[in-house]
């Protein structure tokens, strides 16, 4: 964003959360250097790759079960119908999940 262009709100946002900001005491142990010497995040280990294939696995087995609830009864209830919101709704939540950091 061009700093020409700031919207009006934005600067007085800026001001009053610099007016109101503590001061921060400065700490001689935490610097640049400190942080530069942080192990890198590792990305999710076996256990939370291991975790989302078992829900994978659990939720198509729901779906399997459904499915044959529903040839089986040739009928479905208000019941069925709830359970059925509730596992597309996790399976929509898995599917659009990005899979964050599960390691131990």
């Amino acid at each position: 964003m061009d700093s020409n262009n700031i919207d009006p709100i934005d600067e007085q946002l800026r001001q009053l959360l610099h007016e109101q900001a503590p001061d921060v005491k400065p700490n001689p142990w935490f610097t640049h250097r400190v942080l530069h010497r942080l192990p890198a995040r590792r990305a999710a280990g076996w256990v939370g790759h291991a975790m989302y294939v078992v829900a994978i696995v659990i939720l198509a087995g729901m779906w399997l079960w459904m499915a044959g609830d529903i040839s089986v009864a040739r009928v479905i209830t208000v019941g069925d119908l709830l359970q059925y919101v509730a596992v597309f709704s996790v399976t929509l939540a898995l599917l659009l999940s990005r899979h964050r950091d599960l390691s131990l």
